[in-house]
C-alpha cells in the first residue's frame, strides 16, 4: 500500500467515514476490516449509471475504455459481473 493510500486510510478512521474511495486490494481489504465501506472505480460508474447520471451504453463504453486504453487491471469475474449489472440496469 502506498504512503498516500495509508494517509487516505487513516484520515477514514479518523473521520469515522463511512465510504472510502479505493481500488486497490490491499486497501479495500484494510478498509473493511475498519468497517469502513470501499467504493472503487466500477462502483463509481455503477452508481453514476442508477442515478441516471450516466445511461447504459455510456457506462458500458467508460467500463471497455478503462480495460481497452488505461490497462485498468480487473479479475474475469469482476469484469463479467460489471457487464451483467449494466445489462440489468433499467
Amino acid at each position: 500500500m502506498s504512503r498516500s493510500d495509508n494517509e487516505a486510510l487513516t484520515l477514514a478512521v479518523r473521520r469515522h467515514a463511512d465510504l472510502l474511495l479505493a481500488d486497490e486490494r490491499l486497501m479495500r481489504d484494510m478498509a473493511v476490516v475498519e468497517g469502513i465501506r470501499p467504493l472503487g472505480t466500477l462502483g463509481i460508474l455503477l452508481l453514476a449509471m442508477r442515478k441516471r447520471l450516466l445511461n447504459r451504453k455510456e457506462t458500458h463504453q467508460l467500463v471497455e475504455m478503462l480495460v481497452r486504453d488505461h490497462q485498468f487491471r480487473i479479475s474475469v469475474a469482476l469484469y463479467d459481473s460489471v457487464l451483467s449489472k449494466i445489462a440489468a440496469a433499467r
